[in-house]
C-alpha cells in the first residue's frame, strides 16, 4: 500500500507544484502544500484508537473491550477478546 501512495503523491505534487508556479511567493505555498498532508495524518493518528490486540498483551483487557465495542456490535463483543 505504501508503494501506491508514493506513486500517486510524487506526480500529485508535481502537478500541485506546477499549478502553484508563477504565483506570488511560490516556494512558499509549494512548502505548505507538502505540510497539509502531514497535518492531515497527525490528525488521524490522535483520532485513531488503539489496537485492541496491542491492548491485551499489555493487560488493559476494559480499554481493549471499549475498543471493539466502537468497532463492531455489541453482540459479539463478549466473545472478541478471546478471537484476538
Amino acid at each position: 500500500i505504501l508503494f501506491q501512495f508514493i506513486n500517486v503523491g510524487i506526480p500529485l505534487a508535481f502537478l500541485v507544484n506546477l499549478v502553484l508556479s508563477g504565483v506570488k511567493n511560490d516556494w512558499r505555498w509549494m512548502l505548505l502544500s507538502g505540510c497539509v498532508p502531514a497535518i492531515g495524518l497527525l490528525i488521524a493518528t490522535i483520532l485513531v484508537p488503539e489496537s485492541p490486540r496491542w491492548l491485551l498483551s499489555q493487560g488493559r483487557d476494559a480499554e481493549a473491550k471499549q475498543v471493539v465495542q466502537q468497532l463492531i456490535s455489541k453482540t459479539r463483543v463478549d466473545t472478541a477478546p478471546q478471537e484476538l
